[in-house]
C-alpha cells in the first residue's frame, strides 16, 4: 500500500485581486491581499505583508502579517478557493470552526470570517482565522484524545440530532450533514 504524503505545494493559484493598501501604505508579499479582507481586521491595525505560505491540494493559502493598533503584532491565516465548490469549502470551514471554537476555543484557531473577494472571473471565496504555526511534530496521542473527548462532551446539539446547519467538505469533497436522530 502507498504511503499518503501531504502536498508540497498550493494547487490553488494565488487569486487576481487589485491589491489593497494598508492606511496609504503598499502591502508587501507575494499574495496580493484584498481590500475585503483588510476591512475585517480589528480597526487600527497595520498590514505589514501577506505571503503564501503551507500547502493544500485544494486552495491558496497566506500568512498575513500584522500589527494591531495597540502595537501588538499579529499573524492571521488566509485560505481562498474558486468557484461553487470553493465557496462550499470556505463557507463549511468557517461555520464548523466558530462552532469548533465556541465549544473548545483552546483547540482550534479563532475563526474571524469568510466571503467572497473582489474578483469577477472566476468568483473567489476566503476563510479568515488566527495563524497557528504548525510542526511536523506528531501529538501526544492521548493528550489528543482526551481533548477531542472533552470537546465532544462540552458540545450539544441545537436540534438534538446528529448532524449539522451546513454542508461541510472532507477536502474538496462534501459532506451530507444533514439533521438525524440516529
Amino acid at each position: 500500500m502507498e504511503m499518503w504524503t501531504p502536498p508540497t505545494f498550493s494547487a490553488g493559484k494565488v487569486p487576481q485581486v487589485t491589491p489593497g493598501k494598508s492606511g496609504d501604505q503598499n502591502i508587501e508579499g507575494d499574495f496580493p491581499l484584498d481590500s475585503i479582507v483588510i476591512d475585517q481586521l480589528p480597526p487600527g491595525t497595520r498590514v505589514h505583508s501577506c505571503d503564501r505560505y503551507g500547502a493544500s491540494a485544494w486552495t491558496v493559502t497566506a500568512r498575513i502579517t500584522t500589527t494591531l493598533a495597540d502595537g501588538e503584532p499579529k499573524l492571521y491565516f488566509l485560505k481562498c478557493a474558486e468557484d461553487a465548490q470553493g465557496r462550499a469549502m470556505l463557507e463549511g470551514e468557517s461555520h464548523s470552526m466558530c462552532e469548533l471554537y465556541r465549544t473548545a476555543p483552546t483547540f482550534v484557531p479563532k475563526p474571524y470570517t469568510w466571503g467572497k473577494l473582489n474578483v469577477s472571473s472566476p468568483d473567489t471565496y476566503y476563510f479568515l482565522c488566527d495563524f497557528i504555526e504548525m510542526t511536523s511534530q506528531n501529538p501526544d496521542p492521548v493528550q489528543l484524545c482526551t481533548r477531542l473527548v472533552e470537546m465532544h462532551q462540552a458540545s450539544g446539539s441545537p436540534t438534538g440530532e446528529f448532524g449539522f446547519h451546513i454542508n461541510t467538505c472532507q477536502g474538496n469533497l462534501s459532506q451530507q450533514t444533514a439533521w438525524n436522530p440516529s
